[in-house]
């Protein structure tokens, strides 16, 4: 079965010099679900963008079979869903039922299909009938859900998760995780949050300083349940 993501040899430089990547190479098969664990800066970031074709590093990365590469963007983009730390930077329409269809444009439905979907994606994330709510006016939770409903309408293989559960209260990253815990589709996320991977039941890589490897030590990654946030 093809992966549903592949990386191989991955490296990027920022504008500024700064080596982000090195040489990092992962897989993440058909529904399976990746954790990506670091120290403050050590490119896990980084490494869902270019995934998601947002920074162009040297190196192969595909997506269920597709190429993450200029021409084939659109297409490898079809087949994945990127969830930003904050959601506000990717709700782009005020009203939830709205932001959520966005991406349903480019699919040719009838007014009719469109809602429907948006409504089973809204209550998929326990958000039934907030389709006329402001997405302004929701809680970080509550947006966070809408921006994964707006990912889970387009049916994406891959998931690509960045803090999912940063700045929640418990009971809104219960809700998330109980959420995530029941999708199909493969995920790979950043988090600091050891217990996520726990109750993802995520299989762990480690990043530090841009490349692959196991914790330096007992006090990092694997010994504490903290990690810093990434770029």
């Amino acid at each position: 079965m093809t992966p549903a993501l592949e990386v191989a040899h991955l490296s990027f430089r920022y504008p500024d010099g700064r080596q982000a990547l090195h040489d990092v190479s992962l897989s993440v098969g058909a529904g399976e679900r990746v954790a990506l664990l670091g120290p403050n800066g050590s490119g896990k970031t980084t490494l869902l963008r270019c995934v998601a074709g947002l920074h162009r590093g040297a190196g192969r990365v595909e997506v269920s079979g597709v190429p993450v590469v200029p021409d084939r963007l659109k297409e490898a983009r079809s087949r994945m869903g990127l969830l930003f730390q904050d959601p506000a930077s990717q709700l782009v329409l005020p009203r939830v039922a709205d932001d959520v269809a966005f991406g349903l444009a480019q699919r040719r439905l009838t007014p009719v299909e469109a809602a429907a979907q948006v409504s089973a994606a809204l209550n998929a994330v326990g958000l039934r009938g907030f389709e006329d709510r402001w997405v302004h006016r929701l809680s970080l939770g509550e947006q966070k859900r809408v921006a994964l409903a707006g990912l889970l309408v387009m049916e994406p293989a891959l998931l690509l998760l960045d803090e999912p559960t940063a700045g929640l209260d418990s009971a809104a990253r219960e809700m998330v995780l109980g959420f995530l815990a029941r999708l199909p589709a493969a995920m790979l996320l950043t988090t600091h949050d050891l217990d996520a991977t726990e109750r993802l039941r995520a299989r762990r890589l480690y990043l530090d300083g841009g490349r692959l490897g196991q914790p330096r030590s007992q006090g990092g990654a694997a010994g504490h349940p903290r990690l810093g946030a990434n770029r």
